[in-house]
């Protein structure tokens, strides 16, 4: 499962939209779960929704209303990506902030290459 914590007016997080957006596609056949994690924009849902499909996203959104999620990855950076083996929780790749042309996309599909060649 791949979790990205971004929101909506968060500017490297529309940067990575497009990254996210291939790992998805790439991936779908695999059954690997991406989902961007919202802690922010859950006051107007409506609204986020809205920005959601002008950006393009194409994995689902989930609000932490709570703010459970942050909580339980220490997360502390937007966007912050992890992957994390479903069955365990165990995460198995980590990654704070995006910026455009870094190889970040290569590094992420490597680690999850090499994940569900053990899986």
């Amino acid at each position: 499962m791949l979790l990205d914590f971004s929101y909506a007016s968060c500017l490297p997080c529309i940067n990575a939209i497009p990254m996210l957006n291939a790992v998805f596609k790439k991936y779908k056949p695999t059954d690997l779960v991406v989902h961007w994690i919202d802690p922010v924009d859950f006051k107007d849902k409506t609204f986020a929704k809205g920005q959601f499909a002008k950006l393009g996203i194409e994995f689902e959104v989930l609000f932490d209303e709570q703010r459970y999620c942050l909580s339980l990855y220490n997360m502390n950076t937007y966007p912050e990506t992890f992957l994390v083996e479903t069955q365990t929780g165990k995460i198995v790749y980590h990654h704070r902030g995006y910026l455009v042309d870094t190889g970040i996309e290569k590094e992420l599909m490597n680690a999850i290459d090499g994940y569900l060649k053990v899986h």
